[in-house]
C-alpha cells in the first residue's frame, strides 16, 4: 500500500467532525487492520501527538476539531495483520 492524499471536504472554525478512510485491496482480499493512528497538521506547522484511531472493519475515522484557519492534513497511519503500513492523509480547508 501507498501513501496517498485526498482532498476533503472543508470545515467551519470551532466545528468538530468525524473524517475517516476506507481501505481496500486490490486483489480483493478483506483488509485485517490490527492498528491504527492519526495526527493533525495545521496551517502553522503544528502537529499532534499521535492519537490512536477509530477501526471499524476496513474503515478508520478520528473526530478532529482544528483550532485555526487555512489548510490542514489529517495523516493516518494504519498497520494490517500482514504487516504491511498504509498513510493516507486527508488535506481539508477550515475557514
Amino acid at each position: 500500500m501507498s501513501r496517498n492524499i485526498i482532498q476533503s471536504k472543508g470545515m467551519l472554525l470551532g466545528e468538530r467532525l468525524i473524517k475517516g478512510i476506507e481501505l481496500s485491496r486490490s486483489d480483493g482480499l478483506d483488509v485485517s487492520i490490527l492498528e491504527a493512528t492519526w495526527t493533525l497538521k495545521a496551517p502553522s506547522g503544528s502537529v499532534s501527538t499521535p492519537a490512536p484511531a477509530v477501526i471499524d472493519g476496513s474503515k478508520v475515522s478520528a473526530l478532529i476539531e482544528p483550532t485555526e484557519t487555512g489548510t490542514h492534513i489529517l495523516e493516518f497511519t494504519v498497520t494490517l495483520t500482514d504487516g504491511q503500513i498504509d498513510k493516507t492523509r486527508l488535506r481539508f480547508d477550515v475557514q
